[in-house]
């Protein structure tokens, strides 16, 4: 079994997974809101308690509303985002506060890709890879004696000059 992370601690893994809410419109079709799962390796320096870097694999998939004539003919697309990125958190409350909250910021790069299904079957374009910033903030706790963070962040990726922005709120354990 598992235990959570003790605070003292300087290395842990992160895992995450929730909604994701891309805003405007991909692929000339607005997006409808998905789901997103992460995970992560946190460190957080002895000497500086209220500052911590993580890197994160993330996975986040939207259906795309195509109008009524593509829902006729049974075809539907999604858009596919894998990314990875690192991040740095400083914690705006002391480690022994209950709730802690933080703000994180970071860069990454993303491959971001189209997924169409029809009933011949379904394949997937794109493929398209570029880089991307997010910012946003959480809130950590302790719940049902786990380390526990729920997490908001604004993204942006930035493939072939075109932004694709998205929202993506998680609830997570830390180890």
């Amino acid at each position: 079994v598992l235990e959570a992370q003790d605070r003292s601690r300087p290395l842990g893994v992160s895992l995450a997974s929730g909604l994701s809410q891309p805003l405007g419109r991909m692929w000339g079709s607005t997006a409808n809101p998905g789901f997103r799962l992460v995970a992560g390796v946190w460190v957080r320096p002895t000497r500086l308690e209220r500052l911590s870097f993580r890197g994160d694999f993330s996975y986040d998939r939207s259906g795309l509303a195509l109008g009524p004539f593509a829902t006729a003919a049974n075809v539907s697309m999604a858009t596919k985002v894998i990314g990875a990125s690192v991040s740095t958190l400083y914690q705006l409350a002391t480690p022994s506060s209950r709730f802690r909250p933080y703000v994180v910021g970071g860069l990454g790069v993303y491959e971001i890709k189209s997924i169409t299904t029809e009933p011949r079957g379904s394949y997937e374009t794109g493929g398209q890879v570029g880089p991307g910033f997010h910012g946003g903030g959480g809130v950590e706790t302790r719940l049902a004696g786990l380390n526990t963070f729920v997490e908001a962040r604004f993204q942006r990726n930035v493939i072939d000059g075109d932004r694709r922005t998205y929202v993506p709120l998680v609830f997570g354990v830390r180890f």
